[in-house]
């Protein structure tokens, strides 16, 4: 019992004139006739009569009119249905970050930024380690990758590469601890005396090795942490010290930022896509709605 079928009855039903019926399955009307013997034949019963210039269902025809009317309905709403995720689907942006990348996103005014997108795009978010977020990169997963600095962005012969955002670095400590006193310049003296909070990201932690490397410094780690939201209590309640990009740390009555003095490098955003991405001019428009101007 074909879909076909099951439309000749309601169209038959709603037209009673075979060339409108043809004209709704764009069939020419042979053809409607040929498919309404064969239903005739196969089921062995009459299904439709003609009566002054009509065709009408026999009570058959009408016995099967309402089994037809809801299958033609459901797959009606199935395409409907289907239709609208494919669309939903053909506008969806998914972008992956790192942690370090998500408290930028979170600190900063990029993420609102993104309200501009919302009317035509169906945008998602999620947090991953870096080289997972290449791996769905690559596979189709995610169609922009965020995160610190490394030597992929020197890697051009797949993706595209594009510096977002800078951050300066800072000493962050609670407004308690005996160093939130100090000044800027005096501040590597001091930090001898303590043991650092160290975050688990390589685009970090590489730009704090250079400051202590031009500086002829090195200061242990004593713990390390995945996130900037790990961090962050251990500096409150247990006055750890930690060195990191300003623009990660949230913004709290708590806590002191001092600035890096000397030959301190700025932690890099950038934002990675594929060469090959269908819409390349989406996502050059959500890259530059994450740049700053500066940065831009």
């Amino acid at each position: 019992m074909s879909l076909l079928k099951m439309k000749l009855i309601v169209y038959i039903d709603r037209y009673k004139q075979i060339t409108a019926v043809a004209n709704a399955l764009q069939l020419k009307q042979p053809t409607v006739s040929f498919h309404m013997k064969k239903m005739e034949e196969e089921w062995g019963v009459k299904l439709f009569e003609s009566r002054t210039g009509k065709v009408l269902l026999t009570p058959h025809g009408k016995m099967l009119l309402g089994y037809a009317s809801q299958i033609t309905a459901l797959y009606d709403e199935a395409m409907t249905k289907l239709s609208a995720m494919g669309e939903w689907k053909r506008n969806r942006l998914v972008i992956g970050c790192t942690t370090s990348a998500a408290a930028y996103l979170t600190h900063s005014l990029a993420i609102s930024r993104l309200g501009a997108l919302r009317e035509d795009t169906n945008l998602s978010i999620s947090v991953h380690e870096q080289s997972e977020l290449f791996d769905r990169l690559g596979s189709g997963l995610v169609d922009l990758v965020l995160c610190g600095e490394s030597r992929i962005h020197a890697d051009h012969s797949e993706y595209r590469h594009k510096a977002v955002a800078g951050s300066p670095f800072a000493l962050a400590a609670s407004r308690t601890h005996p160093i939130a006193g100090a000044s800027p310049s005096g501040l590597l003296e001091e930090l001898e005396q303590y043991e650092l909070a160290e975050l688990e990201d390589p685009s970090v932690a590489s730009c704090v090795t250079k400051w202590f490397q031009n500086e002829n410094r090195y200061l242990r780690a004593a713990a390390t942490y995945s996130t900037i939201e790990l961090i962050v209590p251990t500096i409150e309640a247990f006055g750890a010290l930690a060195i990191l990009p300003e623009k990660l740390v949230p913004k709290l009555d708590t806590l002191k930022l001092i600035p890096l003095q000397g030959q301190a490098p700025e932690w890099r955003l950038f934002a990675s896509w594929s060469r090959h991405y269908w819409n390349q001019e989406l996502i050059e428009r959500v890259v530059s709605l994450f740049s700053e101007p500066e940065v831009i």
